[in-house]
């Protein structure tokens, strides 16, 4: 039996990400406590456990993850590949807004027109 102390997971850059069209990876820089650097080392965004990690240090590791559809995803860590961290911040995947139209065409060269945006 090893007692090890409890993971802590306090940060994530970047928060979001942009989905893309393909299969795009990133790498998301993840702070917090306690990260050993053993073969059982998991990220997971939701559900999804990550791809690849890589450990820096006790307090940062850098978790490859795919896009996935848009959304709020819990960022969780394990050092057993079983008890993952209790607490978790949020990673946000999101897509590009799509702009159906746009009034009025045009406005006064002074500015100050007011737009409306579909």
């Amino acid at each position: 039996f090893e007692y090890r102390s409890m993971i802590q997971v306090t940060s994530v850059y970047p928060a979001s990400a942009l989905l893309s069209s393909g299969s795009k990876k990133i790498y998301i820089r993840v702070l917090g406590k306690h990260f050993l650097n053993t073969p059982e080392l998991q990220c997971r965004f939701g559900n999804y456990l990550s791809e690849s990690i890589i450990w820096v240090s006790s307090s940062e590791i850098h978790c490859e993850s795919s896009a996935r559809t848009p959304g709020f995803y819990p960022v969780q860590v394990s050092n057993s590949g079983e008890d993952f961290s209790e607490e978790s911040v949020f990673f946000e995947y999101y897509q590009n807004p799509k702009i159906y139209s746009i009034s009025p065409l045009s406005g006064s060269i002074y500015g100050g027109t007011v737009c409306r945006i579909k």
